[in-house]
C-alpha cells in the first residue's frame, strides 16, 4: 500500500541524527521541528529557547584532506619520478601488443599507482593537470 504524497512527512530527527553523525551543525529550528514533531506543539517560552540554541560542528581529528604542505611534498617526488619515467617511455619502442599510449600517459598512470596514498580519487588527466599547475 502506498502512502499518498500530501500524507507523507519527513522523520526531522532522523535528518538531524545523518547531519550530527556527519559533523555539521544543526540549528536550533531544526531542532525544534524534530521535538514538535514528536511530542507537538510546544509553548512560546520554550519555542524562543529552542531556537536560541544549536549544535556545534565536529571537529574531525587530524589533518585536513587538502594539506597544501602534504601536496607541496609530493608534487615534489611526482616531478622527479615523472622525468626519470618520461626519459624511459620515451626510450622504448612501442611494443604491438600495448594499447598506443603517449610516453606522458604511461608515466602518469604509473605513478597513480606508486602515489596512491598522495593522490588519491583522481584519474591521470586530474593528475596530469595537478602537475602543470
Amino acid at each position: 500500500m502506498t502512502v499518498p504524497f500530501s500524507e507523507q512527512r519527513p522523520d526531522f530527527a532522523a535528518d538531524l541524527r545523518f547531519d550530527i553523525d556527519r559533523g555539521l551543525a544543526v540549528s536550533g529550528e531544526d531542532l525544534l521541528r524534530a521535538v514538535e514533531q514528536r511530542m507537538g506543539a510546544l509553548p512560546a517560552e520554550l519555542r524562543q529557547l529552542f531556537v536560541a540554541f544549536s549544535t556545534p560542528a565536529v571537529m574531525r581529528k587530524g589533518r585536513p584532506p587538502n594539506n597544501r604542505a602534504a601536496l607541496d611534498f609530493a608534487m615534489g617526488d611526482l616531478d622527479e619520478r615523472y622525468s626519470s619515467l618520461l626519459e624511459q617511455f620515451r626510450s622504448e619502442d612501442a611494443s604491438p601488443s600495448r594499447p598506443r599510449m603517449t610516453p606522458s600517459e604511461r608515466a602518469y598512470r604509473q605513478l597513480l599507482d606508486e602515489f596512491r596514498d598522495d593522490f588519491p580519487n583522481i584519474d591521470w588527466r586530474a593528475l596530469r593537470n595537478k602537475h602543470s599547475a
